[in-house]
Parts: structure tokens; C-alpha cells; sequence
């Protein structure tokens, strides 16, 4: 579900736990990176049982993109690591349980219940008889069924489909019924959907994050040179990418107006 300095972890949000615990095993593979605070020795789980606290812990709790640091205590749980009220309430938190969703003002997080953690690919398929014109993008409706577990599907290419076909990548909300598939036919002919064809494939989505790192400008002239500014390249290799857009630029504008003269 989650990460714990950059190490995997399967994680439970337990409401009833007003602080966060992390395994004690866990713990040991983190102490090299954060040393271990002093805690008192015993505690109560919920059940009532006591057990053994051995200290307090500063971790890097990572959900999707979204890093957020916290304390939790070292204990011997059954659990690997045990999300409590303190976390959720310190970062903004909430649980929605008719979606299954963990929310922040950053992200929002699906929490699938254990029979639904290896949720397959689902196909959509048609809603209705569609043809696609040759050459021709549109829009078709689609269909998935009512008995997903996820609330976000990420659509894309089914392997049985024909060559000449283009399925746009696409996040889409599975709460509506109809679902929407954008495909280009690039071929002379005209291709025909039946109704209950399948169209395409839906991944399940698990998190989507509200906000992103790569914030481009509004301006279609600002969009090369933002792109070119959050690229992974060298400044030795961004330079001939900058004078190269600009060479294609001038050679656009200068087809532009040709054309306008023409017409």
C-alpha cells in the first residue's frame, strides 16, 4: 500500500489506535538511517493486551507521490505497520467508506480490501453499434459493468484489436455508466463496433495525485521552453533541443503565412 523510507510496506489504518506503530523487525531495517528515540516500555493494543513499546521512530511515510513525514513507536505487533488517528488527523486526512478511499488535500489513496488487492484488468465494451469513418477520431460510449471494486480506471489498447486502430491512454471515472473511449481509425476503411464489442482495456487506478510537480504555463508559446526547463538533460544537450524549437518555430510560422498568401 504504501512506503516506509523508501522501503515497501503493507500498512493498516486502524481508527481505533490513537498512535501509529511500526513492526518492531521493520524497524531494525530502518534504525541504520534514524535512530530510535526512547519510549515508555509498555502499552495496551486495543483488545486490551499489553505490549512492549521499544522506542519512537522519525519515518518517511510515502502514499503515491506524496511524502509525509511522522513519529510512530516501535512495538511487537502482529501488523507491519499500523496507521493510527495521530496520522491522520496530523496531515489532513479522511476515510471515505463508501468508496474506500483515503483522502488528503494532496492525493486520494484506494484501500482495497484483501480479496481485492490483485483486481484484474477489465475490458470495455460498446454501448451501442458504432462505425468509425476512415481517418476519423471520435468519441465512442462504453461500458465495464457495475461490479469494480476501484473508482478510477486508466484505459487502454485491448490486445485483440485490429491494427489501424488508435486508443487514447485516458483516466476515467468508473462511478458514471457510461464510460468514454477516444479512437482514431487511421486506416481507408470504415471500422464497425457491435454492441458488446470490446473496445478497450481499464487498469485499475489505486491513487491519483492532485497535485503535480511539473507545473506548465497557461501560454501555448511557454509550454516548449517548460518542458525543456523540467527535462532530465544536460545543459549540453538541453542547448541544441532549445535552438532546434526555435529553428522549427520560424519554419512554421514562415508555412503559415505562405499558405495565407495562397489562399
Amino acid at each position: 500500500m504504501g512506503h516506509v523510507n523508501e522501503l515497501p510496506c503493507n500498512m493498516i489504518i486502524d481508527t481505533g489506535a490513537n498512535v501509529s506503530i511500526i513492526r518492531n523487525d521493520l524497524a531494525q531495517k530502518l534504525k541504520r538511517e534514524t535512530p530510535l528515540d526512547p519510549a515508555p516500555r509498555g502499552a495496551t493494543d486495543r483488545d486490551g493486551e499489553k505490549i512492549d513499546i521499544h522506542g519512537k521512530l522519525k519515518v518517511k511515510i510515502r502514499f503515491g507521490d506524496t511524502t509525509y513525514q511522522h513519529a510512530v513507536y516501535v512495538a511487537d505487533i502482529a501488523d507491519p505497520f499500523i496507521l493510527g488517528l495521530d496520522f491522520l488527523k496530523e496531515h489532513g486526512f479522511t476515510l471515505d467508506f463508501n468508496k474506500n478511499e483515503l483522502r488528503s488535500i494532496h492525493e486520494e489513496v484506494t484501500i482495497f480490501k484483501i480479496e481485492h488487492r490483485s483486481e484484474p484488468i477489465r475490458q470495455v465494451t460498446a454501448n451501442e453499434n458504432i462505425t468509425i469513418p476512415p481517418r476519423t477520431e471520435i468519441i465512442v460510449p462504453g461500458y465495464i459493468g457495475n461490479d469494480v471494486s476501484f473508482n478510477s480506471g486508466l484505459i487502454g489498447t485491448a490486445e485483440n484489436k485490429a491494427n489501424g486502430l488508435l486508443i487514447a491512454s485516458t483516466l476515467v471515472d468508473l462511478s458514471r455508466k457510461t464510460i468514454p473511449v477516444r479512437i482514431c481509425n487511421v486506416t481507408e476503411k470504415p471500422r464497425v463496433f457491435q454492441k458488446g464489442e470490446v473496445l478497450a482495456t481499464c487498469s485499475p487506478v489505486t491513487c491519483v495525485c492532485k497535485s503535480s510537480s511539473l507545473l506548465l504555463s497557461n501560454s501555448p508559446q511557454q509550454l516548449t521552453p517548460d518542458l525543456l526547463e523540467n527535462a532530465e538533460l544536460s545543459p549540453n544537450r538541453k542547448a541544441p533541443q532549445k535552438d532546434c524549437s526555435k529553428n522549427l518555430k520560424t519554419c512554421f510560422l514562415e508555412t503559415v503565412a505562405i499558405l495565407a498568401i495562397r489562399q
